[in-house]
C-alpha cells in the first residue's frame, strides 16, 4: 500500500534572508513491512533551484535518499520525483522489515559524471555522511546540487529539508578553453577539511566534524565558449577557509593555468553563498587562417624514439579537399607529403592520426614504404599544434616525428599505429615560426671610377 509524506523546503540563499520551512502533513495509516512509499514536494518552478528570493524547488526526476532501519542496519533508499510543480510525488520502495529512521538527504543520484559526483550520501561502513572530492554542478542551474538535510517531524509522516553546508562561488573571467577543472585546496597544516566523510550535527556538515577528511575539492565544469565568464561553485563543510587557501584553474595535464591564493582567513557560513571577488585573466587571442598558413622554420629538441632530429621546412596550406579538413600539412621536416586537418578558428590545429603522410624518403623504404606523422603522449594521438602568435605554432605531444611503416602496420585494427623501430625522426619539442627569406644585405661599398688626371701646374 502507499503512504504519502509531504516534503516542502524553503531555504534562504543570502545572509539577510530569513529561512522559512513550510511543512504539510497528511493522515497516514500504519506502515506495512513491505510497501511503496510516496514522498511529495515541490514549488512552481520546473527545476531544482533557488530562485531570486532564495526559495527551493524540485524538478521531475530529482532523487532524495531516505534512511531506513530494521533496528540493526541502516540503509539509504532513493525516492524519485514523479513530476514538477507546487506538489510533486517522490516514490521509493522500502525493503521488508525496514522503517523510516528519521532523516534524508539530497542530492542522492548514485551517478558519477566523469570524476564528479554531487551526492550527499550515508556510508554505513565509514559511519558518516559522504561529500565527494569532485563535483560537476549544472552550468545552467548550479545551486541544484546544494546538499540538503531532511528531518522527519516527530509524530508525523513529514520531512523538513534545510541546507546542510556552506556555498562558495569563484567567478573567473576570460576562462581559456583548455581549462579542464577548477581546484580548491587548503594548506596541509590547517585544520580545514573540504571533502570526505563527516558526522552530521543539527543537520549541518562542519569541518570540525570530519570522520575521514581530505583537504581539496575539484569542480569539473568546463567553458563552452572562448573567453567566457565561469562561476565555479563548491558546497563545503561550514568553517573557515584559512589564509593560504589556493584556487587554481588547471588543464587536462593536471598543470595550473592560473593560481590565486587567499591572503586572509574567510569564514564560510551555512545557507548562504559566499561570493569571492572575481578573477580576471588575460583574454585568449583569436587567429584566422591568414595567421597560420605559410612556410615555417622548425626549432626542436631531440626525442627519445630516434637519434635523428634533423629539421627542415614545415608547410601549412589551405586544404584542397574540404571534406577532409580546412587545412593540410604538405611538408614536414623538409619531407613532402600530405596530412589533412582542421583549424578551429581560434588557436588550435588538429590533424587526424588516421592518415599516412607520404612516401618514405629514408633508408628503410624497401620494407616500410610510408612514413606516418606520429605524435605520441602515452599512446599515439592526433597531431595538434597550438597557435602562440601570428606565424608561430607549438606541437602538442611528448614526442613527435616520422615513423616508417606499411599500410597494414599503421591501420591494423587490433594493434594500430605500428611501424619500424626506432623512428626515422623524433622531436621532444617543436616550435615553428614563419620562414623569412634572407634579405640581400646590399653593397659592402662602391668601386671607384677611373682616376681623373689633372695637371694644375701648366
Amino acid at each position: 500500500m502507499k503512504k504519502t509524506i509531504i516534503v516542502l523546503a524553503a531555504l534562504a540563499l543570502v545572509g539577510c534572508a530569513k529561512e522559512a520551512t513550510r511543512v504539510e502533513t497528511v493522515e497516514a495509516p500504519a506502515l506495512p513491512t513491505s510497501r511503496v512509499v510516496t514522498i511529495t514536494a515541490g514549488f512552481e518552478t520546473t527545476k531544482t533551484a533557488y530562485d531570486e528570493e532564495g526559495k527551493f524547488s524540485w524538478e521531475a526526476g530529482d532523487q532524495i535518499g531516505v534512511l531506513v532501519s530494521n533496528g540493526e542496519d541502516i540503509k539509504q533508499v532513493a525516492f524519485v520525483a514523479d513530476e514538477a510543480g507546487p506538489v510533486s510525488t517522490f516514490t521509493g520502495i522500502v525493503e521488508e522489515g525496514y522503517e523510516l529512521s528519521g532523516n534524508a538527504s539530497y542530492p542522492f543520484t548514485g551517478v558519477n559524471d566523469g570524476y564528479g559526483r554531487n551526492d550527499l550520501a550515508w556510508d554505513a561502513e565509514k559511519g558518516g555522511w559522504r561529500i565527494w572530492g569532485s563535483i560537476k554542478p549544472s552550468l545552467e542551474n548550479p545551486l541544484a546540487s546544494t546538499p540538503l538535510w531532511g528531518t522527519l517531524i516527530e509524530g508525523t509522516q513529514s520531512f523538513t529539508f534545510t541546507t546542510a553546508c556552506a556555498i562558495v562561488k569563484f567567478t573567473v573571467k576570460n576562462v581559456p578553453m583548455e581549462a579542464a577543472y577548477a581546484y580548491l585546496q587548503v594548506p596541509e597544516e590547517s585544520d580545514a577539511n573540504l571533502n570526505g566523510w563527516f558526522n552530521m550535527t543539527d543537520g549541518v556538515i562542519r569541518m570540525d566534524d570530519a570522520v575521514e577528511p581530505w583537504q581539496d575539492r575539484y569542480n569539473w565544469n568546463v567553458p563552452t565558449e572562448l573567453n567566457s565568464t565561469m562561476e565555479y561553485y563548491y558546497f563545503l563543510p561550514v568553517g573557515t577557509l584559512p589564509e593560504g587557501t589556493k584556487f587554481e584553474l588547471c588543464d587536462s595535464n593536471w598543470s595550473p593555468i592560473h593560481t590565486a591564493t587567499f591572503a586572509k582567513d574567510v569564514e564560510i557560513v551555512r545557507n548562504a553563498v559566499t561570493n569571492f571577488a572575481a578573477i580576471e585573466l588575460e583574454p585568449t587571442p583569436t587567429y584566422t587562417l591568414e595567421d597560420i598558413l605559410g612556410t615555417y622554420d622548425m626549432e626542436v629538441t631531440e626525442g627519445w624514439a630516434s637519434t635523428n632530429h634533423e629539421t627542415g621546412l614545415l608547410v601549412i596550406e589551405e586544404s584542397d579537399d574540404a571534406e577532409k579538413g580546412n587545412i593540410m600539412i604538405t611538408m614536414f621536416a623538409g619531407v613532402p607529403g600530405k596530412q589533412y586537418g582542421n583549424f578551429d578558428g581560434v588557436n588550435k590545429l588538429v590533424f587526424s592520426s588516421e592518415q599516412l603522410f607520404g612516401a618514405n624518403p629514408y633508408a628503410s623504404a624497401a620494407d616500410h614504404p610510408y612514413v606516418a606523422l606520429d605524435f605520441y603522449t602515452d599512446t599515439v594521438v592526433d597531431p595538434e599544434f597550438l597557435v602562440l602568435d601570428q606565424g608561430k605554432i607549438k606541437g602538442l605531444a611528448d614526442i613527435m616525428g616520422f615513423r616508417a611503416c606499411t599500410e597494414d602496420e599503421w591501420f591494423n585494427e587490433e594493434e594500430p599505429h605500428g611501424g619500424a623501430w626506432p623512428w626515422e625522426l623524433c622531436y621532444g619539442s617543436l616550435i615553428a615560426t614563419w620562414h623569412v627569406e634572407p634579405v640581400d644585405p646590399g653593397s659592402s661599398g662602391e668601386d671607384l671610377n677611373d682616376p681623373v688626371e689633372v695637371d694644375p701646374w701648366n
